[in-house]
């Protein structure tokens, strides 16, 4: 596996490592808020972030070729790094090399349901929809039709990818096993995967290995090191594209290990990037942070009572009154939110900043549930979920379509010869009411503008 980690220097340390990073507390606030939420304000020193990527690597991307494959009956299509094959016996060999390779013995009857279902042609991308990648972690996410948790969690995904205008477009779990071993060539192909996007979600999922942050193994389950190295290389190249991603729970947690720096530490020096592996045996809860072993509605927030009625705990998301996130949800402080996860982020990733906390009332302990990047907000907790009942998670979650569809226009129209901020902002206005938020137009002026290329 030391090719992964090579990987990850090729992308995110090689040149010009810059970025947002962990803050400094900022002093006391009101007692409501969390120890957490003291230290998430606007200002704080930079600790950098993900390395933009090289012009040499970039040019070897563009000539990796690329295919998508449809299955019949399934909710998007898959996006695998090959090209000299058609769909059907590129699918073929991807699931071929992942048996070989034994990355999910589990997996059995996903990887027959896989093997039985039809390839058929591809459709032509709608002109203008921005194409948005779904980041899978398991074969049961790709299974057309399927029953499961995971096909049900792709296809919810997908559903509101589309309701939001956007194409969404799967990235299939271990797509590197389709790339050379050489370490350069593999960076180029992952690279390459990222090209043509306009946006990512990242899915929720298992436990995230600790190799990834430079850890032991002490409570994560199950962890799929292969799985976890794909997805955090690929999670590091579209950062530094011009996209914007929403990072769910696994993803969440994901990203931020992704972007682990022993050399970067926050003011209690610890290293950016690095997770809790168990937020009740680390001391971190009290109780179950897993809404589903108490037995609560899935369509219906994390709130824990007794007998009497008494709340015992609630997940009450405290955001940054500063941040990003909480300007895209008209500046809301707070909200309730779903929970569904027994790890969580201990410290944000190079360029991640801490911007959304729970605090446990009986430990007096910090969860962090949210942290975001100038094109990236992560979410502890399922906004897709409570999308379903709650205005503010839905409001969230299209956060992703709309930033897509600005990164999708700023590509029209600098195809056009018109690649500058007054002409982006004012393409945006002249749409019809309705596809842009009042901080998208802050976002383009105070992000985008720092980040034009």
């Amino acid at each position: 596996m030391i090719v992964g980690i090579e990987v990850q220097k090729v992308i995110a340390r090689a040149i010009n490592v810059g970025g947002e990073g962990p803050v400094q507390p900022a002093g006391k606030t009101p007692a409501a808020q969390t120890a957490i939420v003291d230290g998430m304000q606007d200002g704080g020193p930079a600790l950098g972030g993900p390395a933009r990527i090289s012009p040499t690597l970039l040019a070897q991307a563009r000539g990796v070729p690329l295919t998508r494959v449809r299955l019949k009956g399934s909710v998007a299509e898959i996006l695998l790094p090959v090209g000299e094959r058609g769909p059907q016996a590129a699918f073929a060999e991807y699931l071929d090399r992942l048996e070989h390779k034994a990355i999910f013995p589990e997996a059995r009857e996903a990887l027959a349901a896989l093997r039985g279902a039809e390839v058929i042609a591809s459709e032509p991308v709608p002109a203008g929809a921005p194409v948005v990648a779904v980041v899978t972690s398991t074969l049961e996410h790709l299974v057309p039709g399927g029953v499961s948790h995971d096909a049900q969690a792709t296809a919810r995904v997908a559903a509101l990818l589309r309701e939001g205008g956007c194409l969404p477009l799967i990235i299939p779990p271990c797509a590197d096993v389709m790339l050379p071993s050489e370490r350069g060539a593999r960076a180029a192909g992952v690279v390459a995967m990222t090209l043509g996007l306009d946006g990512v979600v990242g899915l929720g999922g298992a436990d995230v290995h600790p190799r990834i942050y430079h850890d032991t193994n002490r409570f994560a389950r199950d962890p799929n090191y292969p799985r976890d190295r794909f997805e955090a290389d690929f999670a590091l190249a579209a950062m530094e594209q011009e996209l914007f991603l929403l990072g769910i729970c696994r993803s969440h947690q994901l990203w931020n290990a992704a972007a682990h720096d022993e050399a970067r530490r926050d003011a209690s020096g610890r290293p950016a990037g690095t997770l809790v592996q168990d937020v009740r045996e680390e001391g971190y809860s009290a109780t179950t942070q897993n809404q589903e072993q108490v037995g609560l509605d899935e369509q219906k927030p994390f709130v824990l009572r007794d007998p009497r009625g008494r709340v015992l705990f609630e997940n009450r998301v405290v955001l940054a009154p500063d941040s990003r996130m909480a300007r895209a949800l008209d500046r809301r402080r707070s909200w309730l939110t779903n929970s569904y996860h027994h790890q969580a982020v201990k410290t944000p990733g190079v360029g991640f900043r801490v911007v959304g906390a729970v605090r446990d009332p009986v430990t007096g302990k910090d969860t962090i549930e949210a942290t975001e990047r100038w094109n990236a907000f992560t979410t502890q907790f399922h906004p897709e979920v409570g999308a379903a009942y709650s205005a503010v998670d839905r409001q969230l979650f299209f956060s992703v379509a709309r930033r897509a569809r600005i990164f999708r226009l700023r590509k029209e129209l600098r195809a056009a010869g018109r690649d500058g901020v007054a002409e982006l902002l004012a393409a945006m206005r002249a749409l019809p009411p309705g596809p842009f938020h009042a901080s998208d137009f802050a976002w383009v002026r105070e992000d985008l503008v720092r980040h034009w290329r």
